[in-house]
């Protein structure tokens, strides 16, 4: 009887399965895509570290952007979900000008 209960057992443990841990990459959700809805890129966004030295380089690149092509008439006219009107240039200036936490 213990040789049939110890079997047992030891069937019963083999039978259990444990779920792997699953990961949703929040990116993949926005990736390939021309435009997203910014909540959709915000959590892309804060699914990885902050770097400083890559945010300078895209503020950089859209600054110079909107120097060369002068977006600023084209932003207005939006469609949805991007019709909220905003001062690019103070957007710009106040999230170079912000100090973020880095984790």
């Amino acid at each position: 009887m213990p040789v049939l209960l110890s079997g047992l057992i030891i069937w019963g443990l083999s039978t259990v399965t444990i779920a792997a841990p699953t990961y949703i990459d929040p990116c993949a959700a926005i990736a390939g895509n021309h435009f997203s809805p910014p909540a959709d890129a915000l959590a892309c966004l804060k699914s990885f570290p902050f770097n400083e030295t890559l945010q300078s380089n895209v503020l950089a690149t859209v600054s110079s952007v909107l120097d060369f092509y002068t977006f600023e008439d084209y932003y207005p006219k939006s469609s949805a979900p991007f019709i909220t009107m905003k001062n690019i240039r103070a957007e710009l200036a106040r999230i170079n000008s912000t100090l973020y936490e880095v984790r």
